[in-house]
């Protein structure tokens, strides 16, 4: 499904519109020059948006008792149903003053380009259920020119940022390795409670010798040689869990008792039985001094000032546009109506 480069970027949280009651028919939903955008220019964009937030809502509901949509989201009283507004339109117009700047520029999308949208258009259609589809006012058509849209606007905006003075070398030394040293574990663990709905019950006396006894044993088959996806066969009580733990020291997970112990390790080495609550441990060490997270936070500080450059320049050029909304259309949207 088609999630663009530069939405990631704005870091924008998908919200859901849905239209409500009786709609009056508009000619135009949004003008930007002469360019007319109608509703179908947005149908796309709106699905997008409210599957993610009706997900949301269920979960929202169901942990919280309260609808995501009506969550506040700031001081002013705005609440996400909102933001979600100004979200798809700002998403709109960014886009097709990106694809008229492009076509002004002499870029389009080549015919590889937009038979590979035609070809992941098809794929959606397959994947999506064919009322969702209708109820969204979704065709084909709708979704591929959606597709090209983007497609289009993530191209132009890649040749842009081309030109971006971007200093790399800065902003690793803005950066302490140390901050983002990543400890990369995998461990064996014996679970020391149940979990019955939304209960935790502690196991009893006989099935906590059985769990760090499986543990024990463990740890002679370590000391021969078997490494965790063995020993994990050779359980045949399933008793124990592998898996893995990665973590940078200012993170609030792992537990503390896993951390500490953990950090302690050199690469390869494996503790001793750790008691946590709601199991015990061995850790196994298979990294302590991973780059991976310090990358991560480099090429998101890249990013962060690849967005702002882009952002003085976007709205430079927005300020040469002649934008116009529909007012009376655009209030007559409720939005994470549907779904529901």
């Amino acid at each position: 499904m088609k999630k663009s480069i530069i939405i990631t970027l704005l870091l924008l949280v998908f919200f859901s519109i849905a239209i409500s009651g009786c709609e009056k028919k508009v000619e135009a939903v949004l003008t930007i020059d002469d360019i007319k955008l109608t509703k179908e220019d947005f149908l796309y964009d709106i699905y997008l948006i409210e599957s993610e937030g009706n997900s949301m809502d269920e979960l929202y509901r169901e942990n919280y008792g309260m609808s995501y949509w009506d969550t506040p989201y700031n001081e002013k009283g705005d609440t996400l149903r909102d933001i979600a507004k100004d979200t798809v339109l700002s998403r709109v117009t960014m886009y097709e003053i990106l694809n008229d700047r492009a076509k002004k520029a002499g870029i389009s999308l080549t015919e590889d380009e937009i038979a590979a949208n035609e070809e992941a258009v098809d794929k959606v259609l397959m994947e999506i259920d064919t009322a969702k589809l209708a109820a969204a006012g979704l065709t084909r058509e709708i979704i591929l020119k959606a597709y090209n849209r983007l497609g289009l606007g993530d191209k132009y905006y890649l040749e842009v940022i081309k030109d971006f003075d971007i200093d790399t070398d800065s902003i690793r030394q803005d950066i302490n390795p140390e901050d983002y040293r990543e400890y990369k574990t995998e461990c064996l663990y014996a679970a020391t409670v149940i979990r019955q709905d939304q209960d935790i019950i502690p196991l009893g006396r006989d099935e906590l010798r059985k769990s760090y006894a499986a543990l024990e044993d463990a740890l002679v088959k370590i000391e021969k040689g078997l490494d965790f996806a063995q020993i994990i066969k050779e359980d045949t009580d399933d008793i124990l869990t592998k898996y893995s733990r990665s973590f940078i020291l200012s993170d609030n997970i792992p537990e503390p008792e896993y951390r500490d112990a953990a950090i302690l390790l050199e690469n390869g080495a494996y503790s001793e039985i750790i008691t946590i609550n709601y199991g015990y441990y061995i850790i196994h060490m298979l990294d302590n001094n991973s780059p991976d997270r310090y990358e991560q936070a480099v090429e998101g500080a890249v990013k962060a000032e690849e967005y702002r450059q882009f952002e003085a320049l976007y709205n430079e050029w927005k300020s040469q546009y002649d934008i116009r909304i529909n007012t009376e259309y655009w209030d007559s949207l409720v939005i994470g109506s549907s779904g529901k």
